[in-house]
């Protein structure tokens, strides 16, 4: 999540466990459709505007590059037709791919690939992966 206030609260959290955490900005125009690939690894399901952070990502990406995006395969449910709005501190994974992959499409994607992959200990689910081309 790239908000002013996200960004407060993280360095606050950071702080209370004595690791100071620094945020930077670079000038975005200079990485604009630099990059071949962009792996967003479990981190959608952190933020509180995913369909924002999709867009920002796929400014990054390279005509012909590709996404890859892992997000645990949860017994949540993503609510696609609320991307803009999912509420700070949420949660979201898909129990299907279905739902996200719609939601890509809807933005013009071409999906690549999808598929499961497996944990490496018992405590963690198995996670989703889709890998796609940007509109």
């Amino acid at each position: 999540d790239v908000s002013r206030e996200q960004i407060e609260k993280n360095v606050e959290q950071a702080s209370r466990i004595n690791c100071p955490a620094q945020f930077r900005t670079h000038p975005a125009e200079e990485w604009r459709r630099s990059a071949d690939v962009v792996g967003l690894l479990d981190c959608i399901e952190h933020t509180a505007f995913p369909g924002d952070l999709l867009e920002q990502t796929e400014f990054y990406v390279k005509p012909g590059g590709v996404v890859v995006l892992t997000l645990p395969n949860g017994p949540w449910s993503l609510h696609t037709d609320n991307m803009k709005n999912v509420g700070a501190g949420q949660h979201i994974a898909v129990g299907n791919p279905d739902p996200m992959i719609a939601y890509l499409k809807s933005r013009g994607a071409t999906i690549l690939g999808c598929e499961l992959l497996q944990g490496d200990s018992v405590k963690v689910n198995q996670s989703l992966c889709i890998t796609y081309k940007p509109c």
